[in-house]
């Protein structure tokens, strides 16, 4: 028998290997960067991307010109910042408060606001702990005429005497039609000139009524607060202050220290009845003030309700350990963060086109650490909100853009496939033949529109022909261009003389190989039909089971299992002879078949395939036939979407006049 020999001139190398997926440009992620921005741009077009950046800016610039526009968001995360790092912070050990609280007040039978000669007394209780400075958080904006001055006279000696005590002014700002106006409210001039000092306290009250920052000096009143004095006469040197802003006002934010407690506070009412050790407040500053609910004397901050005395302390403490903290709110810096953040929203998910919402989210948890370390670390509060809205407005922009991509993409590659899946088509043969006493309908199914799935009936010499169906693995075009390189390699036995069918396969196996080497296989039956004898020859190369539905209905399963195609160099096959009796019908399908699935991931099964068959059992193949089976088949998948392709093909002798016939030798895997 002479040997088959494929012809150079139809398949040489039909087909070249599916291409690798194409790598991600050399040079690092800035080139990749640059590379998804050149593919952006000739896809979507220069003159949309140019739109949308457009767009993107001017979203920006709105970011930028309105300050009001995520205040609340910056606020919130500053008072998130404050509340997590107040108690990492110890307070300094040289400050104390003396408060005026609610059991004080119960035990003085005085009615608040208390004599002149009342807090005479006190301070001289508080003086004899030996501290180093009292500044007493109590504004005596008028003289008390009930007693004729006389305790207006013995507080001002008092504070003679001591020396060491500091007044407090207040500042008050008010916006008018006109103008901006500021108020000052300071002490009466006979304790203004007894006193130390005297400084004022302006804690600066955000829009949203909370108190997150205080005033240092006002430069255009040229004034110092009294913190900043305090700081100064206690350091004994100049400090650095914030640069002022367009008001005239150097501010910073109140760094609150919480670590082991709040700055010390004693009850008042300890001194009026010498229960204070002496010197217990030696070189200490003691802050002197109301501190009992009922006063009102109390401040939203970002750790609550505060009295003012707490507030006037943690102010002095954020001074003396270098803790100023500046909130620039100008537009300069309110467009570079919207700059920075636009940058590196599109960089981060430029560079992780693949999961560009986890870089997206990683991005923005970068962004939110690096502004919480910079706030806690530095000197600046930078704007949070121009950052984070322009990270996310450009991020989200790039992921839409991505997706425009991906679809722009996916539908190219839709339109190659259906253009695969018609050329395809036209290489399938006609469902129907018939020669004799054999007839046969074959019908494949892409699940895409290219598929793997391949049958032919193809002619040999003058009377035989040989039925086949393939299964290549995958699906779409890779798949559809490997099925119509079969298709063009067997084409080349047709008329063919000498037809060797174990050496037919052995041929495909090696050219399968020689061009994928082992990266993709197929599954396949052939079965070859020698008419004038009536002899079948089947083999499987790790195909499904082929089925003989008989004609009272019993199906039989025929052939030996093998492996598929292009696994290796060589192949071993097993030759099963098949006796197909009138009536009888050989079914050769693909795994499709059987492996449908409905929504609960129920496989259709071999038992229910034999079902099915032996249910139209006699099988005749014709249309109806064919897509009865075939609608059963999908009533199993009740309306789930099919992941395979299905492809059958059925071979059938018809009753009717016999000719010589060959008695063939039962074989394992064959039929008598």
């Amino acid at each position: 028998m002479e040997p088959v020999i494929f012809m150079e001139s139809r398949i040489g190398n039909p087909v070249a290997p599916p291409p690798a997926p194409a790598s991600p440009p050399t040079g690092g992620p800035d080139a990749a960067v640059g590379a998804w921005v050149k593919r952006l741009e000739t896809m979507v077009g220069r003159k949309r991307l140019l739109g949308w950046a457009v767009g993107l800016g001017a979203i920006l610039l709105v970011i930028v010109l309105l300050p009001s526009l995520g205040a609340g968001l910056d606020r919130a995360a500053l008072d998130l910042v404050t509340r997590l790092a107040t108690p990492w912070r110890s307070p300094h050990p040289d400050l104390e408060i003396v408060g005026i609280d609610t059991p004080t007040l119960a035990a003085v039978p005085d009615r608040w606001p208390w004599p002149r000669d009342r807090y005479a007394r006190l301070l001289e209780a508080v003086a004899s702990a030996g501290p180093r400075l009292i500044v007493l958080d109590l504004l005596l904006q008028h003289p008390e005429e009930s007693d004729g001055g006389a305790g207006d006279r013995a507080l001002a000696a008092t504070l003679r005497r001591l020396g060491n005590v500091q007044l407090i002014s207040l500042l008050e700002q008010k916006e008018t039609a006109a103008d901006l106006l500021k108020r000052h409210f300071r002490s009466a001039p006979v304790f203004r000139e007894a006193a130390a000092g005297e400084g004022f306290v302006w804690s600066w009250v955000d829009p949203d009524g909370v108190v997150r920052s205080f005033v240092l000096r006002d430069d255009l009143l040229d004034k110092d607060s009294c913190v900043l004095d305090l700081a100064r006469r206690l350091c004994g040197a100049a400090l650095p202050v914030p640069p002022p802003e367009e008001q005239g006002l150097s501010r910073s934010l109140v760094a609150f220290a919480g670590r082991g407690g709040m700055t010390p506070i004693r009850s008042a009412l300890d001194f009026l009845e010498g229960r204070v050790p002496p010197d217990s407040l030696a070189g200490k500053v003691v802050f002197l003030g109301a501190t009992a609910p009922i006063l009102h004397d109390v401040h939203r901050t970002g750790l609550g309700l505060l009295p003012g005395t707490f507030l006037l302390a943690a102010t002095l403490d954020t001074l003396l350990q270098g803790r100023l903290t500046t909130r620039p709110t100008g537009r300069a810096w309110r467009l570079g963060l919207a700059l920075l953040g636009a940058v590196l929203g599109a960089w981060v998910v430029g560079r992780s086109p693949v999961r560009p919402w986890a870089a997206l989210l990683a991005g923005l948890l970068a962004c939110g650490t690096v502004w919480t370390a910079v706030l806690l670390a530095g000197t600046c509060c930078l704007p949070l909100f121009p950052l984070v809205a322009s990270f996310l407005l450009a991020g989200l922009a790039a992921i839409a853009l991505l997706r425009l991509l991906e679809l722009l993409a996916w539908q190219a590659l839709q339109a190659e496939a259906a253009a695969a899946g018609l050329v395809q088509r036209q290489l399938f043969p006609p469902p129907a033949w018939q020669d004799g006493e054999f007839v046969s309908f074959g019908c494949c199914q892409p699940c895409s529109a290219a598929g793997g799935d391949y049958f032919d009936a193809v002619q040999l010499g003058e009377q035989d022909r040989l039925f086949l169906v393939n299964d290549v693995a995958g699906h779409g075009i890779g798949a559809a261009m490997v099925a119509s390189m079969l298709k063009s390699a067997i084409a080349s036995l047709q008329g063919q003389q000498g037809f060797s069918l174990e050496q037919a396969v052995e041929r495909l196996n090696a050219l399968l190989y020689r061009l994928f080497h082992g990266r993709k296989m197929v599954t396949g039956v052939f079965c070859r039909l020698e008419t004038r004898t009536r002899r079948l020859t089947l083999v499987s190369a790790g195909h499904v089971v082929s089925l003989i539905v008989r004609a009272d209905g019993k199906v039989d399963e025929v052939g030996l299992p093998g492996l598929p195609l292009g696994v290796r160099p060589t192949t071993r096959l097993h030759m099963v002879p098949l006796a197909l009796h009138p009536g009888d019908t050989l079914v050769m399908y693909t795994d499709g078949v059987v492996e449908t699935v409905d929504w609960e991931d129920q496989a259709l099964g071999y038992p229910a395939w034999k079902s099915l068959l032996a249910a139209r059992a006699p099988l005749v193949p014709d249309a109806v036939t064919v897509d009865g089976l075939l609608a059963d088949v999908r009533a199993h998948a009740r309306g789930y979407e099919a992941t395979d392709d299905v492809t059958l093909l059925l071979l059938h002798r018809r009753a009717g006049p016999s000719g010589p016939e060959t008695t063939l030798p039962t074989a394992p895997g064959g039929t008598p």
